[in-house]
């Protein structure tokens, strides 16, 4: 078995929920397809060569295209924390951030085959996000935020080159991605 680590925003009152909480939502979850996507490219071009500091740069990467997909909406996404690696216990290192904060070895270890961590961009509404990281390693927020959080495994390809796949079940739309194949997620309908 595995240990995983996942998180969703629940909206209780449909009719009651601001609409931009909604479409930050749809913001976040696709801030994270992005991210996976682009890193079985990176993984399927260059085996071997991801380091958990990179798949901060590439989730960098992924909030900055949504950004600019939605310059009409301000918001932002918390970047001291937005992932792990998941072990024996749920929260250990290396730690995965959007910022440059490769100050030691565990940030620059590769990512490799059995590993698992989770993708958890915490994206807040407005253009600054504040948070902190608690004891137990959990983000609190301190702003209007959502949060996507899914659990990823590295396994080999039938190719033989490493994949992302995502080990939780997803519940948004993949149908306008042309590989969502490529990235081992199943929706949930």
């Amino acid at each position: 078995g595995y240990m995983g680590d996942m998180a969703r925003t629940l909206f209780f009152d449909p009719p009651k929920i601001d609409t931009d909480i909604v479409r930050l939502y749809d913001i976040n979850q696709r801030v994270v397809l992005k991210t996976i996507l682009e890193l079985n490219s990176r993984l399927s071009k260059s085996p071997h060569t991801l380091t958990y500091a990179e798949i901060g740069k590439v989730l960098k990467s992924s909030v900055d295209v949504c950004r600019a997909e939605h310059r009409d909406f301000r918001w932002t996404a918390l970047e001291d924390l937005c992932g792990h690696r998941i072990g024996k216990k749920m929260h250990i290192r290396p730690w995965i951030c959007m910022r440059d904060v490769a100050s030691s070895s565990f940030e620059t270890e590769l990512v490799r085959e059995h590993d698992t961590f989770c993708i958890e961009p915490v994206c807040c509404l407005g253009d600054v996000a504040h948070g902190t990281l608690n004891e137990q390693h959990e983000i609190v927020a301190a702003d209007l935020s959502t949060h996507f959080e899914v659990t990823c495994g590295v396994k080999r390809s039938l190719e033989g080159s490493l994949q992302i796949v995502c080990l939780t079940f997803t519940d948004f739309d993949l149908s306008e991605f042309e590989s969502v194949s490529e990235c081992g997620m199943v929706s949930a309908e």
